[in-house]
């Protein structure tokens, strides 16, 4: 499945971060949230970063959860030290392929390539800030999955020290660093400025656009071209199976493989087969993805069960150990409930093989899957809350 391009969406976002839409705030940063596997970090790189780079703009990235393992401001040491290597010139590349680690230029400061944001190394501004002198243009860095951050101290030091890279960078006429924070969960991002004592305080998380009938209707028109007989296929079930599988392009792709096995491709292919496959196969998908939420929900411990829930409807609100939520826990339970056995009931959330809750190193927690809100939304809605064993 080829790249579907939102051209007009990135110049959106790149007016924004250039300041050329008023009220917008992406002056400060841009905050945007997409749920996973529905082209949010294909959006970022293939859309935002180009249209950026055609603008003048030096454009980086950085996914924070791309290794697991690393630190997330390793991560983003690791994306500024290729940037020098990639971008100081023919000094630079001298002593990269001649393994130094530590490069000295004339007229700046020397950038030991391994200590970035380290003690005793260049601080995050400090590279940013040689680079784009170098470079003479402004640079956009663009952190994908940014909450993962907000795991630890050091992480969460990380982006207050972007934060002042950016305000130390800013000029009369807009900003030499641009900053694009991502995430796969809104209520995660949002602890990166939802407070006084977060980095980007006062700034807005966005919900990225998730893909439209445009969408449906180009994976339509290649069907059309690669199986002729499917030329009487209806737009109107392409996107009814796209919305099935909750607007996420890789689910539909699947979807598609097994609708075309099914009714015969490639030797033959019938359209009403295919269409009446289609919608089955996807509607299955969603029925099978609630199931799974379900049964994960009905195996948890009750306690456990109504701590989710209030995490659920609660959102950023969630306070698990203030009174009104204690009072809902001893509602459901019909029995007083004490703050340790709600710390417990959390610890256990955080460590069930689903990984169902996410605690930032400040002591916030939120819903690791958005599908479970979806999940929860679903039932609430078809008045089939609490779901039934």
């Amino acid at each position: 499945m080829t790249h579907h391009a939102r051209p007009a969406l990135a110049r959106q976002y790149a007016d924004a971060l250039q300041g050329k839409t008023p009220f917008s705030g992406a002056g400060d940063g841009l905050f945007v949230a997409g749920e996973r596997r529905t082209g949010k970090s294909r959006f970022l790189r293939f859309d935002l970063m180009p249209e950026l780079k055609r603008r003048g703009v030096l454009p980086l990235y950085a996914d924070l959860l791309h290794d697991k393992a690393k630190a997330p401001e390793d991560a983003l040491a690791e994306v500024l030290a290729q940037a020098v290597r990639d971008n100081l010139g023919g000094i630079a590349k001298f002593f990269t392929e001649a393994g130094v680690e530590k490069i000295s230029l004339p007229g700046i400061l020397a950038i030991d390539l391994k200590a970035i944001g380290k003690t005793g190394g260049l601080s995050l501004y400090q590279v940013l800030d040689v680079l784009q002198k170098q470079v003479k243009k402004p640079i956009a860095l663009v952190v994908d999955e940014a909450q993962h951050a907000l795991t630890s101290e050091s992480g969460d030091a990380a982006m207050w020290s972007l934060k002042s890279a950016r305000d130390q960078m800013k000029t009369a006429t807009g900003s030499n660093l641009m900053l694009v924070m991502s995430g796969s969960h809104s209520d995660k991002l949002s602890m990166l400025l939802n407070s006084k004592t977060a980095p980007f305080w006062g700034s807005v998380v966005q919900q990225l656009p998730t893909l439209g009938d445009d969408f449906a209707d180009a994976q339509l028109a290649e069907l059309r071209t690669a199986y002729p007989t499917l030329s009487a296929l209806r737009g109107s079930v392409a996107r009814n199976a796209f919305d099935h599988v909750g607007r996420r392009p890789p689910f539909f792709e699947i979807a598609i493989k097994e609708a075309l096995a099914a009714s015969g491709a490639p030797a033959h292919c019938d359209a009403a087969a295919f269409e009446k496959a289609l919608l089955e196969i996807t509607q299955q998908s969603a029925q099978r993805d609630r199931a799974g939420y379900t049964a994960v929900y009905l195996a948890l411990e009750s306690l456990e069960q109504a701590v989710l829930v209030r995490l659920i409807e609660q959102g950023p609100a969630f306070r698990p150990f203030d009174a009104p939520s204690l009072a809902f826990y001893g509602q459901q339970l019909s029995d007083k409930v004490g703050t340790g056995a709600v710390q417990k009931a959390l610890d256990a959330l955080r460590e069930h093989s689903e990984q169902l809750v996410w605690k930032s190193q400040r002591g916030h927690y939120a819903v690791y899957d958005q599908g479970l809100l979806a999940w929860h939304a679903f039932l609430v809605a078809n008045m089939a809350w609490p779901p039934k064993g």
